[in-house]
């Protein structure tokens, strides 16, 4: 089951970042669900040969899984306290029941004003 996630996870990882037509160093931050730090290790980060530190773990461990809006709301942290910024690259992961991945690509473009 392992092997079968970590390569699913590859798949969707590398189809994504071929059609964004960029490489997996051309991304500056990974949003994952909200997991344990050693799942997040196992499952994701280590699969994909990934540090800890280039993911938004750090804020998602406080938060926890708020289920399919972990990806959206950890993207709004990177956004919201500067740690990514216009030009940056960020690929939102998840994984689902049934052996099921979704990779999404996107592409920082513009500093939010909040209007405060």
């Amino acid at each position: 089951m392992g092997e079968r996630t970590a390569s699913g996870l590859a798949e969707a990882v590398g189809r994504t970042l071929d059609e964004a037509g960029i490489g997996l160093g051309d991304v500056a931050r990974f949003v994952f669900p909200n997991v344990g730090l050693q799942v997040l290790r196992e499952r994701y980060a280590e699969p994909l040969g990934l540090d800890v530190e280039r993911t938004a773990w750090d804020w998602g461990r406080r938060t926890g899984h708020v289920g399919a809006a972990d990806q959206l709301t950890g993207l709004a942290h990177l956004v919201e306290s500067g740690r990514v910024a216009p030009g940056d690259r960020v690929l939102l992961l998840g994984i689902g029941a049934g052996f099921a991945w979704t990779c999404a690509a996107v592409e920082i473009t513009a500093r939010p004003d909040w209007g405060g």
